[in-house]
């Protein structure tokens, strides 16, 4: 080697790393725009470098959260089993305890029954949503399959209204058959539509439905006119056990699983939610789910 030049390797913390290195077997001499173009070259090498150091560190810190998402999806379901076996033994208990002493309690130990049977049945409930928030991932990469979507609607209008006080609107386009995952999106209109009747504080609630079917999406909204979130709360909602209200319409405390699930089954999809409430005068939910291939 008769010729050699090299420019230092400088990370952006300023450590120099290493040169990068040109030589020949002939005597040669750089001027100075080769001189600067051997710098611009180091450069960008430790662009590159400092890049794939960074995929690395991503690829790392995703796995990671991979494996603790699969330890507390388990973790839910071993402490959910644990706790779901003597909850409904509590439950159990407490209707039998009401069959047999019919006619013999005082109202303070009626009160008191119907209390811990309205505990246990909350916390029931609090459980399986837990699991269905670590389970979204699984819901989620069922198969897609052809939906009449107001028959979808109607199936889970039949699950989570039972008060004559509450109306469903639907738009012209509703009927449409559209394809998508029916497990998922089942879960997620189920929490939109109970979160409408759970939270209406009028008269009479009205909840409006409405599908748009775009050239590469299904834009679905739901929109109540009940009591609202405030302007501040919104941004927090979708976060998990975050309750913008104390309670719902008959007394009971959300767990604020609800629409986080819902935004992680989306995530999941591919798709994207947006909120708009006023309060007092209701809630505004837009889902826009992707079509997939063989749909479009």
């Amino acid at each position: 080697m008769v010729f050699y030049a090299a420019a230092p390797l400088i990370d952006s913390n300023g450590y120099r790393l290493g040169t990068l290195c040109v030589f020949d077997n002939k005597t040669r001499e750089l001027n100075a725009t080769q001189v600067q173009a051997l710098k611009s070259m180091a450069q960008h090498v430790m662009v590159l470098f400092e890049e794939r150091y960074q995929r690395l560190q991503v690829e790392f810190i995703r796995e990671q959260l991979k494996s603790q998402n699969i330890e507390l999806k388990n973790f839910a379901g071993i402490i959910s089993h644990d706790l779901k076996t003597p909850l409904t033994n509590v439950l159990m208990i407490s209707e039998m305890l009401g069959i047999i002493n019919e006619g013999k309690l005082n109202e303070e130990s009626k009160e008191y029954l119907n209390y811990l049977k309205k505990t246990g049945y909350g916390l029931s409930d609090y459980i399986d949503g837990v699991l269905r928030y670590y389970r979204s991932e699984e819901l989620a990469s069922e198969s897609f399959e052809e939906l009449n979507f107001k028959k979808l609607v109607d199936d889970i209008v039949n699950l989570s209204v039972h008060f004559d006080t509450v109306k469903m609107n639907y738009s012209a386009t509703v009927d449409s058959i559209i394809y998508s995952n029916g497990a998922a999106l089942k879960q997620i209109l189920l929490n939109l539509i109970t979160n409408s009747v759970k939270y209406g504080d009028k008269q009479l609630t009205e909840i409006d439905v409405d599908l748009s079917t775009k050239k590469d999406t299904y834009e679905i909204s739901v929109k109540d006119n009940g009591r609202g979130i405030a302007e501040d709360k919104i941004k927090d909602v979708l976060t998990l056990f975050y309750v913008a209200d104390l309670e719902d319409r008959d007394g009971n405390r959300g767990s604020g699983i609800g629409l986080a699930t819902t935004k992680r089954l989306l995530d999941n999809l591919g798709g994207s939610i947006d909120i708009t409430s006023e309060l007092g005068k209701g809630t505004k939910v837009i889902i826009t789910i992707p079509k997939v291939a063989t749909d479009r």
